[in-house]
Formats: C-alpha cells, structure tokens, sequence
C-alpha cells in the first residue's frame, strides 16, 4: 500500500459525508498526509481552494460536497533527501544486497510533504550513505512501499542490480504479500479468495475501495480468530 500522496502537483477532492463539519486544515492533512501545522501553513499561504476560491476566514468548516484543490510545493522533489541518524530502523536482515527492516506504524517510507527528514529513506541513507544512487532520487532503494500507520517488513535494495530484479519481481507478482488485519464482521467462510479490482473509494476518495475502475486484485485470506465483542487492540 502507498505511504501517501506525490511530494508536488495539485490534489482535488470533494467532501464525503463522512468528514462533514471537519475543519479544513483537518482534512488537508488527510488528504496530502501532512502534519496539521504544515496543513495550516498551505491554507495560509492560499495554496488550498475550497470550491474554486481562497477561504476568507481563518476557520473552515467543511461540508458534503464541499471541493478542496490543495497545491503542493514542488520543492520537496528537487531536493535529494538527506541523512538523519535520529531515525532509528529495526534491520532484521542485512548482506550485500538487501536489507530487511521492520517498519513501525507511525513511519513514512520515503519525504512527502509535512515528512522531509524523518523518514524510512533519511534513515536508510544514515547507515547505507551509498544507496543515493539506487532507484529513484526521492526513494532510493525503495522496492515497495507501507502505508504511514502499516507496520511490517520491508525489502530494500542495497545496489542498482538488486533493485532491477526486486522491482520486476514485483510487477511480475511471484512476490508474496502476507498482512494480519482485525475486520468488523466475521466472515461466512473461514478461508476464501477475494478477487475484485480496487482503486479509489467514490464515496471518500482518501479511502482505497472495490471499484470498476480499480486494478486487478486477488486477496487470499484465512481467518485466524474471532471476537465475541470489542476487544483492546494495541
């Protein structure tokens, strides 16, 4: 799953119910994944538009059908993304062509805006300064990427041949996902195969959903256990 939006361009969505009466600077960061003190800083510096115009007062509420255009600066790709000690990564595996980590939830992979130096990658370059030059400049050495609050492991490629190969290994899907999730409901079968296309929730766009104009998916599952009720998750 994606980390987040690109670093730069124009983003538009239109308000679901679901954020109905939300603050502005509250769903800017939903949408763009920004912290909300950057996401107040691009309404300030007139950079959001809600339904085709610059808010006038400094509080926005929101509301169904509401269209918000966000520009991103473009600043955040022209600048190579730097070392930074302070993220600590979790290696559970490492030789002379890939490294495994495990990513905590909380984590971004690679810089977007609002997360320019506390990321998997500014941390990767801390101790593999040489991976600059793997892959793309903003992700280097990033195969695959986790959503910010997903954690689990990561593959990344250490040199240009092993990014190559895990890269095609991945569009050619011989490799294998496995994630453990806690669903409302309980499902009529214990074990079963999922096959729809997903892509972009029509009802809230900042949400991934079965849809028509979605990509192909299979999704092998099993359950593993069930609740009676709520139960603490941590």
């Amino acid at each position: 799953m994606d980390s987040g939006p690109s670093a730069s361009g124009v983003v538009t969505e239109e308000i679901p119910p679901a954020l109905d009466g939300q603050r502005l600077d509250r769903v800017v960061s939903l949408i763009t994944g920004v912290s909300r003190t950057a996401a107040k800083e691009l309404v300030a510096q007139g950079r959001v538009l809600v339904n085709g115009g610059v808010p006038s007062e400094r509080v926005v509420k929101l509301a169904t059908g509401d269209e918000v255009t966000i520009e991103l600066p473009e600043t955040a790709t022209e600048e190579p993304p730097a070392a930074n000690p302070a993220v600590e990564l979790a290696v559970v595996h490492e030789d002379e062509h890939i490294l495994v980590i495990d990513k905590p939830p909380g984590l971004v992979v690679h810089p977007a805006p609002g997360h320019f130096d506390d990321t998997v990658v500014n941390g990767l370059l801390a101790i593999h300064p040489e991976v600059a030059s793997v892959g793309e400049a903003r992700r280097p050495g990033i195969v695959h990427r986790l959503d910010r609050d997903t954690s689990g492991l990561m593959t990344v490629a250490l040199d240009p041949q092993s990014y190559s190969g895990l890269v095609e290994a991945l569009r050619e899907h011989r490799v294998e996902r496995i994630y453990r999730a806690l669903v409302h409901g309980i499902p009529a079968s214990s074990r079963g195969v999922v096959e729809a296309p997903i892509g972009r929730s029509r009802r809230n766009r900042m949400r991934m959903a079965v849809s028509t104009e979605g990509r192909p998916a299979r999704t092998h599952y099993e359950v593993e256990r069930t609740f009676e009720g709520p139960v603490p998750v941590s």
